[in-house]
């Protein structure tokens, strides 16, 4: 096989190598589209493309760079990116495996491991210190089937970014992002008619549903407690600054900052992702609606912090850029309108483009607003790959 006049040339899977340009993929298994383009920097690069069921691409000879060597890359920051994407991935297949037996063990009131829970926050704010938007990233990208598992797991994830930005100690850290993993756990526990958004329900059927509160602390009790700070948190997630929350209608005078943060989190989540709720509105609406219930319910300057560490458009969150693009941010950086975004869509004419990484901070371009990925047909997950931070 030779190159045509352009230089671009179809390659099979298996005579792919590290160095070559990836422009197109243009024959694969299955449904879902693969839209990774760009150099294959590695060795996990060709992996994962197998993995995906891709046959063959087209290679443009002129943009590939064959002195790139898997043992060059071996010494390079990719790898460190690598494994911890790698770590990330089996962070999150950790927790979908055991937050799917408590869930289980909850149903059937037996008790849950604990122990293992707290581990698994250990590790998440462990991963979170070593780069704070990696494993965020992946949790959005690659979210569980079931919906109150994404949603623990993304509101626990914020909250180490928070912990992460604000410096907070290790035992502090560990309270507040356990609390958010077991935040909504007593949903689970709710009758099926109880499970659905509020707006759904009558209000007699809204105050049955603060039950979950109740039952989330027997089933703790049951499971031999966690810490005092924790058990406090739980029973305070849904109380507001004004009073007007649940179970206990306190108010500011005797809400701590951890309870703070901890409702600001589950509130934003809930709207962002459209969890308890009927439809999402993503991360600038959410934070909008946030803001008009500031400071009655929320507290402003937590609010603001909160932001910092989270981004205005977190990270995974898909965006239009003002060029047509569609991109995926990355990294977010102290201009939170500037993040850094993979491009690899053109949102106006509906096709692939050449994966790049952009700086918005050093770019001409800028974002528009949220995008959603339905909207496109796209398989955000294909994105998640070893220069994906």
């Amino acid at each position: 096989m030779t190159p045509d006049k352009n230089g671009k040339i179809r390659v099979p899977i298996t005579k792919l190598e590290v160095g070559d340009f990836v422009e197109e993929v243009t024959k694969q298994l299955g449904d879902v589209k693969v839209v990774q383009t760009g150099i294959v920097r590695n060795y996990f690069a060709l992996q994962a493309l197998k993995k995906k069921g891709v046959i063959e691409v087209l290679v443009d000879t002129n943009r590939s760079n064959k002195s790139i060597t898997i043992e060059q890359v071996s010494h390079s920051k990719s790898v460190k990116l690598e494994r911890l994407i790698e770590a990330s991935l089996h962070w999150q297949d950790r927790a979908h495996i055991l937050l799917e037996e408590t869930l289980s063990r909850a149903k059937s009131h037996l008790p849950i491991d604990l122990f293992s829970l707290e581990k698994l926050v250990i590790d998440a704010l462990e991963l979170t210190k070593q780069n704070k938007d990696a494993l965020a990233l992946i949790v959005r990208c690659k979210m569980a089937n079931n919906l109150l598992i994404s949603h623990l797991v993304r509101v626990a994830l914020s909250l180490a970014q928070f912990c992460h930005t604000q410096q907070y100690q290790a035992q502090a850290s560990q309270n507040l992002v356990l609390s958010g993993l077991l935040s909504r756990l007593g949903y689970q526990l709710l009758p099926d008619n109880l499970r659905l958004p509020n707006e759904k329900l009558a209000a007699i059927l809204q105050q049955k549903k603060q039950h979950h509160i109740t039952l989330l602390l027997k089933l703790l009790d049951l499971s031999g407690q966690p810490s005092p700070q924790v058990l406090r948190l739980l029973t305070e997630q849904n109380e507001l600054l004004d009073g007007s929350g649940y179970p206990n209608q306190l108010d500011i005078d005797k809400l701590n900052s951890a309870q703070r943060i901890l409702s600001i989190a589950i509130a934003f989540d809930g709207l962002m992702f459209g969890f308890d709720h009927s439809k999402s509105i993503g991360s600038t609406a959410a934070f909008r609606e946030l803001m008009e219930h500031s400071p009655s319910h929320y507290d402003p300057d937590l609010l603001q912090a909160f932001i910092q560490a989270i981004g205005l458009y977190p990270a995974g969150t898909l965006v239009k850029l003002a060029s047509g693009r569609i991109a995926m941010v990355i990294e977010n950086q102290s201009q939170l309108t500037k993040p850094r975004v993979k491009v690899f869509y053109n949102g106006d004419f509906n096709h692939h483009i050449a994966v790049r990484i952009i700086n918005l901070a050093e770019s001409d371009d800028s974002i528009e607003g949220s995008a959603k990925a339905q909207r496109y047909d796209l398989d955000i997950a294909d994105l998640v790959t070893e220069d994906g931070i």
